[in-house]
């Protein structure tokens, strides 16, 4: 299996017309500028998650994953330390996910 280094991820709002042509179904049509999970209710959790610890077998597996998406430009290093990746809870229910 040949690998591809070339991003090309969320590009489906590039070819909307192209869509238009194949489908009318409204949900296809508006889920190509992203889809959000339509909640049933606020998700709640009842307590705080344990930090995972790792072997050191599995941390490197881990960290050579992440070098991989690194390099393929699908994640990239975030150089500040950040205490909170998540705002908080918005009026109309949805999170933004800081950067």
């Amino acid at each position: 299996i040949q690998e591809i280094n070339k991003v090309t991820t969320g590009r489906l709002k590039n070819f909307r017309n192209n869509w238009k042509n194949i489908t009318n179904d409204k949900f296809i049509l508006n889920s190509l500028n992203g889809y959000k999970i339509p909640f049933t209710s606020f998700p709640f959790q009842h307590h705080s998650p344990t930090e995972k610890t790792f072997l050191v077998e599995e941390f490197k597996l881990i960290q050579t994953e992440i070098n991989k998406l690194i390099k393929k430009g699908a994640i990239e290093e975030k150089k500040d330390n950040i205490k909170h990746l998540i705002s908080k809870f918005k009026e109309d229910n949805w999170y933004k996910i800081l950067d």
